[in-house]
Parts: structure tokens; sequence; C-alpha cells
């Protein structure tokens, strides 16, 4: 590991793209220690028993059988930092196409004397890009090993993936997944680049999935069955599964109470796309009343915690609409990151500031747009918004 040559390898960054691909994956393996892949005998033994070991008892509880591999790499950090530059790269391409400089005919950064301030900053940018990349590579290749795991690369899937029909998209395409719903607020509020690096990392390689309706019916092998619950708002195509006879609601994202927690801390306000569809999910979920409710980020609720939890999503929804119309009163355009900054800290002062809280800021604009209420022009690149 060498923190020098990986700041060496950041400041000299150069290339037509945004990001110096080869000097990212450069800086993040001087900045990595490697790890060791030299295993005794025992340690082959041990490895290939783990495996075999977990085979045997994900059969066991699934109720399903499956072969393992012949052969199980080992692989070190550089190794994985090596393979997933690629990825990375092929996810990052719309954006850095999205940033290039359009008047130029090959879509690259226009470094030519005449522009020679442009090029500086652009440079600067290139930099600051690759900086971010590394840093996420390096990040993830010592925290997220194992995503090259064959069985989930194999040509027969070891599970079937299924989104609802208003999310296929991003759930076929991760690297489309990332430009349009982290890159929704365009010039606005535009994602961080290691953002959306570590979203892409997270997200992983393109996959089939099939569709799903609300309505339909996913029948598990022990004779029960789900029925597709339509929750949108955080996503277009949210679902919820439903099993009637236990009164067992799975609902992931739909509702998010009055924000995520970190030890009985606010850090992220509840992200939604729409509005009046993530109030429209929370009547449906209290209409439902489970017996049991299994949001993310949240432990699992009772009858009398779920009532609660409809109530603490649709307060803040309220709360966050208030403070968005009590900042556009006074007639001054604002641009959505003012009103960001405004409103964030009044709805939940210990949340972060982040481009995914303007999603549900500019949520709450575009429902007053909607409405008549709230109109916008344009200030330099960003819309400036002021009440009608």
């Amino acid at each position: 590991m060498d923190i020098l040559r990986s700041v060496r390898a950041v400041a000299e960054a150069e290339g037509p793209g945004v990001v110096d691909w080869d000097r990212a994956a450069a800086a993040a393996k001087s900045a990595t220690d490697p790890g060791s892949v030299a295993l005794s005998d025992a340690e082959r033994a041990g490895y290939a028993a783990d495996v075999r070991d977990a085979r045997s008892r994900l059969a066991e509880v699934a109720g399903i059988e499956f072969d393992v591999p012949d052969t199980v790499e080992v692989q070190n950090r550089h190794h994985w930092i090596d393979a997933s530059v690629g990825t990375f790269r092929r996810v990052m391409d719309p954006i850095e196409a999205a940033a290039a400089d359009l008047d130029e005919p090959d879509g690259t950064f226009d470094a030519t004397p005449a522009r020679r301030g442009p090029a500086v900053a652009q440079d600067l940018s290139r930099v600051a890009n690759t900086g971010s990349m590394a840093f996420a590579l390096g990040f993830l290749s010592r925290n997220v090993l194992g995503q090259y795991d064959p069985l989930l690369l194999a040509d027969e899937p070891a599970c079937v993936v299924y989104a609802h029909r208003d999310d296929l998209a991003w759930a076929r395409e991760p690297g489309w997944h990332v430009l349009d719903a982290y890159g929704a607020l365009g010039a606005d509020y535009p994602c961080p680049p290691d953002v959306a690096a570590w979203v892409a990392g997270l997200l992983g390689a393109p996959t089939p999935v099939s569709p799903l309706d609300a309505g339909d019916r996913l029948e598990l092998d022990d004779g029960r069955a789900f029925r597709v619950i339509h929750l949108p708002g955080h996503s277009p195509g949210h679902i919820g599964l439903w099993e009637p006879e236990e009164r067992l609601l799975l609902m992931s994202d739909a509702l998010l109470s009055d924000g995520q927690r970190v030890a009985d801390r606010v850090v992220a306000i509840p992200s939604y796309l729409d509005v009046d569809a993530y109030l429209g999910s929370i009547r449906t979920v209290r209409a439902l009343a489970p017996d049991v409710a299994c949001p993310a980020h949240f432990g699992v609720l009772d009858g009398e915690a779920t009532h609660a939890f409809c109530d603490d999503s649709e307060a803040f929804v309220h709360r966050l609409d208030a403070a968005v119309r009590s900042t556009l009163s006074d007639d001054r355009p604002r641009t959505l990151r003012e009103i960001t900054a405004t409103v964030v800290p009044e709805v939940a002062p210990t949340a972060d500031v982040t481009m995914v809280a303007a999603l549900s800021v500019q949520a709450h604009l575009d429902a007053l747009e909607r409405h008549g209420m709230a109109t916008w022009r344009m200030d330099g690149p960003e819309r400036a918004w002021s009440r009608t």
C-alpha cells in the first residue's frame, strides 16, 4: 500500500473523458492492501468445506438442490478492482456522455487554446472525478468481496428476480437505473460521481427480470402465496407482498416513517419521487391493517406499531410540504439546492442534506406545480422556483 503513489496517480489523470479509469484503478490499488491469497493445504480444504457446508445449509432452508463449482477462486482486493473497473466504466459511460461538451463533434472536452479557461476547469474536474472513483473502488474492494460469485453469474441463475412493470427498466439495467434515478435532477442537483459509482457497485451486472403487476400471486413451495400490492411513491413501481392468512405485509421502502435512523438519530429523510402516490401508498397500508409488517431500515412491526408507522410517514409528508411552501412564501426565486438546504434542517435537524433528500423536495415542488401553486424559470443552468 502506497498512499503517495495513489495521490500521484490521481493527480496525473488525463484523457478526453471525465474520469481517467486507468489511473483510478491504479490509485485504488495503491491505496489498498491487496491481502494474501497464499493458502496452505489445510486452508484450501477449509474453503472447500465452507462452500459445501453453505450449499447444504442453503439447500436445507430453501428446499432446493443445486451444485457448487468444481473450483472456487480466491481473489485478493487488487484482483477485485481489476475485475470491477470495467463494470464501473460501462455504468458511468452514459453519465460521462451527458457531461461531455456536446459542442464537440466527438463528444470530448474542449481543450483548445481559445477555451483555455474551461479546459483548466475540466482538467481539475477530471482529477476530482478520478479521485472519487479511486476512493469508491478502494472502499468497495475492502468491503464487498464476493460480488463475482460464479453461481450469481451462471447461465442458469439460482433465483428468479421480479419487479413491477413500472420499475422493470431500472431493475434490468443497473446503468440506466443510476442514470435515470440518481441523475433525475440533472443540473438542479447532480449526483456526485462517487455516489453513482457506489450505487453501481451495489447493483452489479444487468440481470433478467420478470414483470409483475398488482394482483399477481407469488406461490411458495409450501403452498402459501403472496399477493402483489402496488405501493408507488418511493419509486413508480414499488410493490408490497401481502399474505392474507397471517395478515403479513412485506413492504420494503414503501413507507419510511420520519426518516432512517442510526442510534435513534435521523440521518436521512424519507425518499419519495411522487407525493400523491406516496400518500396513496400510506392509505393502502393503513387500509390493509396488517398484523405484521416488514419495512426496510426498520424493525418488524405489529399491528399497532404499523398504524403508528403510517401516521409518522404521513405527518412527515405534511411537515416537508409546509416547509417547502414557507420557503417559497417571500416570492424570491430559489434553486432546488437552496430550498433543500433550507427545509431539510427544519424537518429533520440531524439529517444529511443530500441529492437523495433533494429528490423528495423536488417531488413537493412538482406537486405544487401540478396544482398551480408554484412555477419555475431558468437561472443559469438551474431552475429557480417561486410561488404563483
